[in-house]
């Protein structure tokens, strides 16, 4: 059997991502979302989700790498810069080695917490933004520490589960991001394998569908390739009134095709809320 979560990135990170999403959900196949917390947009998206969409699987996207943080920042904090904000681009991944346990740990916990104080209740499941727990092994710890406490099920580490597969990862974001120096991640600095099947999450994620990937192509293929069990798709629609990569997916996530493809190969589209059921039957 075939099951499919297509997960929508960056709900609540503006309203042109979070319009994007909700369409995409509502007239094509996203089946998830993973909400940003600590933005100015994120109060409103996720009450847009509750009464717009209240079947569209809602969970919490853990961020270190934009805005502010929620908790309490300590003078000397390793996580943010002078100006009390996250590090980006360069300058984060030059520092995200350098990061404190307890400083994460605090961070991920008031953005769980801050999550439960918007919603009322707590996320379908957990990931993570910018990929960032694949760059360090003490932010892979603290996800899955904080997936543990709260009893939810986390994003497949699936591309950690050897050095082959997480250079070729590399270079994928390499190529869509050449501003960018990813040379310190060279395999040598993580603890392979990291990807555990004892992890609750899906065997498989498809990080490929962004930037340059994200063609009808690309989508027809991986759904004509799909393996059997559980498979998430990562997604990143955003409604813009010009054509960009992101507003390419919100179109190709509503295509016929796609919907053709998926029912001729019998895809079970679901979200994370079944994720325990299917597993059962698996």
């Amino acid at each position: 059997m075939k099951y499919l979560i297509v997960n929508a990135d960056d709900f609540g990170l503006s309203t042109q991502a979070t319009k994007g999403i909700l369409e995409s959900y509502h007239s094509g196949i996203v089946t998830s979302t993973t909400a940003i917390v600590n933005g100015r947009n994120s109060a409103l998206a996720l009450q847009q989700a509750a009464e717009t969409a209240p079947r569209l699987g809602v969970g919490l996207h853990l961020n270190l790498s934009y805005g502010k943080p929620l908790a309490v920042a300590k003078k000397g904090n390793h996580l943010v810069n002078t100006n009390g904000y996250f590090y980006t681009g360069n300058e984060l991944l030059s520092r995200i080695l350098n990061f404190k346990r307890d400083e994460i740990r605090c961070e991920l916990e008031a953005q769980m917490e801050h999550f439960y104080a918007l919603t009322g209740k707590w996320p379908t499941h957990i990931d993570f933004h910018q990929h960032l727990s694949s760059f360090s092994f003490l932010i892979y710890e603290e996800m899955r520490a904080l997936a543990d406490r709260y009893q939810l099920p986390m994003r497949s580490h699936h591309h950690l589960i050897d050095k082959n597969h997480y250079q070729a990862f590399l270079k994928r974001l390499s190529s869509e991001n050449p501003q960018v120096d990813f040379s310190l991640f060279n395999c040598n600095h993580l603890p392979f394998p990291i990807h555990d099947t004892s992890v609750f999450s899906p065997q498989f994620f498809e990080y490929r569908f962004y930037g340059s990937g994200a063609t009808l192509k690309n989508m027809l293929h991986t759904l004509n390739h799909l393996p059997n069990g559980i498979t998430e798709i990562m997604c990143h629609p955003v409604l813009t009134k010009i054509m960009t990569h992101n507003q390419a997916e919100m179109e190709i996530l509503q295509h016929k095709q796609v919907r053709q493809v998926i029912e001729k190969h019998q895809i079970t589209l679901m979200d994370y809320t079944q994720l325990s059921d299917v597993d059962h039957l698996k």
